[in-house]
């Protein structure tokens, strides 16, 4: 419903994939108002995943997180399992299929269908919600500022305490708690203005935010190679940052895209190499073994395994020219090292504009892990993207999104 409302027990800023999770939750006891700049609900959220909704995952652990506080994940992951966010689908009749690597999709249209259901189940509670609403003003209320606003404003709730004075290009609202659901930069060129204005007003320690689970750009060294073999994909193993990754790399005119370079980009270090694995399933030597009295040509050989327009830009003619069972030791060596660890440093990851998620965002020193509440600031919450945790490809961001948010709500209701 439409807020008509001046003073509520929480007041949740973003409809996003975590807010609204988080409302949906705290409407079951409390009086909510989510406020949304956009002029719907769970914008970003109802386009993921192609529009199927990539929500979670069999496998959730903290190894499939970045955090600059590695520990932080735990606790809200330990209270919402994959099988809680099943349950939810299942308990309102949404449909979702298990794909490879255990990645849980929900069905054509599943995205705008779960943002539909969150939105309803929420408003069906008594929720409120304003839209099309930037906020422009946060301040925080000193305690002998309490009773003067409360005299002053209209109370629906359970609790009369006024922590926190919210104002909107649609009016002005208090709240005992106030929740920030302000999501990332990902998709976007800057950062909501709102996460900068947060940060100072209450004095909140942040990571600066930067592109994750984008594509690589590639350096001179290694630009011929991708803009030749553009289109062509191929499974890989990749090493990064002690991270190994097997998953589809696909070759474009600028560098490496695919779920294989996003999910490196998450790891990645400035030039430091990603070590690729272009044969993960075979070993090149072997193949050599098995051919070394005949008369093929290592081009010929090696197109059998690889897309024949990388090989110009591995191996010199000589090298690809040479019959196997001509094929000296080290040259066999040289080969097998360019194949089986290929060192690979990216010029810089593909801009925020390009990027799934972001690395950055609040400091999550800052916050309990238990309840998302702020450390200094009593009342205040930060779920979802605007903390500094980004997840890996594969369900790990949204189902981040729901257990940071289940794990506000269960402090707040």
């Amino acid at each position: 419903m439409q807020t008509t409302n001046k003073h509520y027990d929480i007041i949740i800023i973003g409809a996003g994939a975590s807010g609204l999770f988080c409302a949906m939750h705290c409407a079951e006891n409390k009086n909510v108002l989510l406020i949304e700049k956009n002029n719907l609900a769970g914008k970003k959220l109802a386009i993921t995943g192609g529009g199927a909704c990539n929500f979670s995952n069999e496998d959730i652990t903290a190894n499939n997180y970045f955090s600059h506080n590695p520990h932080f994940v735990k606790s809200a992951l330990a209270k919402f399992s994959t099988s809680d966010i099943c349950e939810y689908y299942t308990e309102n009749n949404l449909h979702y299929e298990t794909r490879d690597q255990g990645k849980l999709f929900g069905s054509k249209l599943g995205a705008q269908r779960l943002t539909d259901s969150l939105l309803k189940n929420y408003l069906a509670l008594g929720g409120h919600t304003l839209f099309s609403a930037a906020v422009t003003r946060i301040k925080k209320i000193a305690p002998n500022e309490n009773s003067a606003h409360l005299e002053n404003s209209t109370h629906v709730g359970n609790s009369g305490n006024k922590n926190f004075l919210i104002e909107t290009e649609k009016g002005s609202f208090s709240a005992e708690n106030l929740v920030l659901a302000l999501g990332s930069p990902a998709w976007q060129k800057n950062a909501d203005p709102l996460f900068n204005y947060c940060a100072k007003e209450f004095t909140l320690a942040t990571y600066p935010f930067s592109p994750a689970l984008s594509p690589l750009f590639a350096t001179h060294n290694d630009l011929n190679l991708c803009i030749n073999t553009t289109g062509n994909a191929l499974t890989v193993r990749l090493l990064v940052d002690s991270k190994e990754i097997v998953d589809q790399l696909l070759f474009t005119h600028t560098g490496l895209s695919g779920p294989a370079a996003l999910r490196a980009s998450l790891w990645w270090k400035k030039d430091t190499p990603i070590i690729i694995d272009f044969l993960p399933t075979d070993t090149i030597s072997d193949v050599f073994e098995e051919n070394k009295q005949e008369k093929i040509l290592i081009k010929t050989l090696l197109g059998y395994k690889l897309p024949k327009k990388m090989l110009p830009f591995l191996f010199t003619e000589k090298i690809l020219l040479t019959p196997c069972n001509a094929l000296q030791k080290k040259t066999r060596e040289l080969i097998a090292e360019t194949i089986h660890a290929y060192s690979f440093i990216p010029a810089k990851i593909a801009p925020l504009q390009k990027a799934e998620t972001t690395i950055g965002g609040f400091d999550t020193q800052n916050f309990s892990s238990k309840n998302m509440q702020a450390t200094h600031t009593p009342n205040l919450f930060a779920i979802g993207e605007c903390l500094d945790v980004a997840g890996d490809l594969g369900g790990y961001n949204l189902h981040w999104a729901f257990a940071s948010a289940f794990a506000a709500a269960m402090h707040l209701k």
